[in-house]
């Protein structure tokens, strides 16, 4: 009786899950009409086709899009034709791919037709509620320059079934800074996020842009890394991250690298190649045009700081390289001697197009090691005054200024002039030099010299030596002395047409402006009309003189050469002043100054300067005494008369 029972049961649960019809001569049955998924998931429904006639019959499928009450739909499947023989069966199964769409039951008809007869059949498909969403990133990626910003973007794209809102868009970086990321010294790579939408309904996708801006001082080089972190609510909160890196590049090139025009070789130095400060550094490179036509190009050799982030010193030099042409090049660099030997050091070769850096780019890269001796010096500047137009027999100045670049004193320290042809041979007195760090570390030895009065004209080179106490040789610098034809006679000294200069041991630097005194006698016994003029030099720019241009005989009288002054200007430098008469004679004069010893006075009116020494030449102190008390007495009487005048 049980077992009865129990049969009964199942063949009414059957028939409440099966869905039969007849469609001409064939039985269609649906064994299931429903199903759920999540989206994304796919969902499988099948019939069951008997062919009870005695022909043979072709059913054909088709169905509308499953649809929920809110008009939102699931695409239709597609189900290939069946052709049934006289009595017999088949088995027809068709799927749906729930995509990302609001949640619920989307109801779809199938119809099947044998081409004269044709049956509806409802099936549903139950979107189960689901809270998700993707990104189409993993990872960003920003490679930039210093004082750059650039943008970069992803898509969040919702393939749940709710809809997500309440949208959290944050960065923070590896330590912790919120909204950007610091460099070892507090410097910033700013990150911002653009704003999200209020809502994504299922299905829908929405950009965000990621904008980051480097600053100028950011070092280069550094670990600069930090997480993007998402958040949307649906019935729950869904969660997700994104992670920045940021690359920091020296900007060697304007632009970063650009196009591939060279193929750039380091043959020398080599990587890790220890130099001093102070030392000169050749580089030796190969550089292959790969480019389509001949280029004219610009080599930059550049000593960069990694720890400070700045380039030390550029050495520049312009070439030509054919197309498809490998030419080697051999360029000098000196290192600067404040470098700090503690640092760490990039040679940077880079190679463009001239006048088309930002396009055509490229650049190798070799560190070098940096480090200061206990006992070093070295010869850091030569100079010839003038330094061009000596002619034989005339007077000119050889300087060499040399620095102590070790981390010791160096005691009784010499320089040594040598030169056969210009008949040189002079020594400096012994001089000390304090340590690299210390400011008293730097010497200038001026040299007096007079050009033979039977050389050739040419180029030559006198060699400056730096010794030690020892006698031994620290370093060596040739000096170019360049002199012109010597058919011309200096006339400075010519009988009864002569001129006589004397340079005032005291000049006036104030600020940005420096005053040079000097008296122009005429000796001989002609009357003269004179020029002065002074060469032309890097550290400052005449500005404006004052002189008596026409000098009778026995005539004295004062001059005045302003000049404007770079503020950062130090240590010696020299000037040429020449004066020239009428009649072709010139008589020179070189005057050093020195900024390191120079006084910084009130900034008067040069003019009144000049007058206020002229009187102080002329009057004692004795004779200005008496004539300012005469200037008080007329000041008075003047007072005391519009008083008498002003009574009625």
């Amino acid at each position: 009786m049980k077992k009865i029972l129990i049969s009964i049961l199942l063949v009414f649960v059957l028939g409440l899950s099966l869905t039969s019809a007849a469609v001409g001569d064939v039985t269609v049955t649906f064994s299931d009409t429903e199903e759920t998924g999540n989206p994304a998931d796919t969902v499988s429904f099948s019939l069951s086709l008997e062919n009870t006639g005695a022909s043979e019959s072709t059913l054909s499928f088709t169905s509308t899009a499953p649809t929920d009450s809110s008009s939102n739909e699931i695409t239709a499947p597609t189900i290939d034709d069946v052709t049934l023989s006289a009595a017999a069966t088949a088995e027809v199964s068709y799927s749906v791919t729930i995509p990302s769409t609001a949640a619920g039951d989307y109801t779809g008809t199938l119809t099947v037709s044998d081409g004269s007869n044709s049956e509806d059949f409802s099936y549903t498909v139950t979107v189960s509620s689901v809270d998700s969403y993707t990104l189409d990133v993993s990872e960003i990626n920003f490679e930039m320059l210093a004082d750059e910003e650039d943008e970069s973007s992803f898509v969040i794209t919702n393939d749940g079934s709710t809809t997500l809102s309440s949208w959290d868009l944050s960065f923070e970086s590896e330590d912790g800074d919120v909204d950007k990321i610091e460099d070892s010294d507090g410097d910033d790579i700013s990150i911002s996020l653009s704003s999200a939408e209020s809502t994504l309904a299922p299905g829908a996708s929405m950009t965000i842009v990621v904008t980051t801006s480097v600053d100028e001082d950011v070092d280069p080089d550094g670990d600069y890394d930090g997480t993007i972190s998402i958040s949307g609510t649906g019935s729950a909160a869904v969660t997700s991250s994104i992670q920045l890196n940021v690359d920091v590049s020296p900007s060697i090139c304007e632009d970063g690298k650009q196009s591939s025009d060279w193929d750039i070789t380091i043959d020398e130095p080599d990587s890790g190649d220890d130099f001093s400060p102070g030392e000169t550094v050749t580089v030796e490179i190969d550089v292959e045009n790969q480019g389509d036509d001949d280029m004219d190009a610009v080599i930059e050799i550049i000593l960069y700081n990694e720890d400070e982030a700045k380039k030390e010193i550029t050495v520049k030099e312009d070439v030509s390289i054919d197309e498809d042409e490998t030419d080697s090049f051999r360029i000098d660099l000196d290192i600067p001697t404040d470098v700090d030997d503690g640092d760490s050091y990039t040679l940077y070769v880079q190679v463009h197009e001239e006048g088309n850096e930002d396009d055509s780019c490229d650049y190798e890269e070799i560190s070098i090691d940096i480090e200061r001796e206990d006992e070093d010096a070295q010869i850091t500047d030569t100079s010839v005054s003038p330094s061009t137009g000596l002619t034989c027999g005339e007077e000119y100045r050889v300087s060499v200024d040399v620095e102590n670049v070790g981390t010791d004193e160096l005691k009784d320290m010499y320089i040594e002039i040598v030169d056969g042809d210009l008949e040189v041979q002079e020594s400096s007195s012994e001089f000390d030099l304090e340590d690299y760090n210390d400011a008293d570390n730097d010497y200038k030895a001026s040299f007096d010299l007079v050009v033979p009065s039977d050389l050739d004209s040419g180029s030559y080179y006198i060699e400056a030596i730096l010794y030690d106490e020892d006698g031994d040789k620290v370093d060596d610098e040739l000096i170019l002395v360049s002199v012109g034809a010597c058919s011309i006679e200096d006339t400075s000294s010519d009988g009864d047409d002569t001129l006589n200069v004397v340079l005032s041991d005291e000049y006036e630097v104030s600020g940005e402006e420096l005053t040079i005194s000097l008296v122009i006698e005429n000796t001989g016994s002609n009357s003269k009309e004179i020029t002065v003029s002074v060469e032309d030099v890097s550290w400052a720019d005449l500005e404006g003189s004052e002189y008596i241009s026409n000098l009778n005989p026995g005539d004295s009288i004062h001059a005045y050469l302003y000049f404007g002054l770079d503020l950062t200007t130090e240590n010696e430098h020299d000037m040429k002043i020449t004066i020239t008469d009428d009649a072709g004679n010139e008589i020179s004069e070189i005057v050093t100054v020195d900024f390191g010893e120079a006084d910084p006075v009130e900034e008067d009116d040069p003019f009144f300067g000049g007058v206020s020494e002229w009187f102080s030449e002329k009057f004692s102190s004795t004779k200005l005494f008496w004539i300012i008390a005469d200037i008080v007495l007329v000041i008075l009487a003047l007072v005391f008369l519009k008083m008498l005048f002003a009574k009625k």
